[in-house]
This record gives structure tokens, sequence and C-alpha cells, in this order.
């Protein structure tokens, strides 16, 4: 079992996939409202999966990247 750091989830912190907790999770998820690094939010963002996403959202992708001193920090 991974040990969850503090930051985890947090923007610009450690991924929000406890078996990966890579540092420099700049990726929003919309559902979950955390923050994941670039493999993870790739693999959240499968085509397959899109089609609710756009229902649920009104946007192609659920993970979107946000760049630093955007949003609340």
């Amino acid at each position: 079992m991974s040990k969850n750091h503090p930051d985890k989830g947090k923007k610009g912190g450690r991924c929000n996939v406890t078996a990966c907790q890579k540092p420099g999770a700049m990726w929003f998820n919309k559902s979950t409202e955390a923050y994941y690094c670039e493999d993870c939010a790739r693999e959240i963002n499968w085509p397959g999966g899109r089609a609710d996403t756009m229902r649920l959202y009104g946007v192609p992708l659920l993970c979107e990247l946000e760049q630093e001193g955007s949003g609340d920090e």
C-alpha cells in the first residue's frame, strides 16, 4: 500500500492516483476536483469515455491542464 503524500491531488502537488503520486500534478479533473500528472490524466481522458464527459460536463476532456498562476491557489 502506498503512503499518501499530504499534497496528493493538490495543484502542483502529487498526482491524485494513489499508485502513482508523481510530483507536479497540473491536470484538474472536473469529477474528482483533484489534480493529476499528465500520464494519469491522459488515461482518465481515454476516448471511450468522452461521450459521457460531454453529456455530464459539456466538454470533451474530463482532465484539463492548468498552467501555473491560474485558478485559486
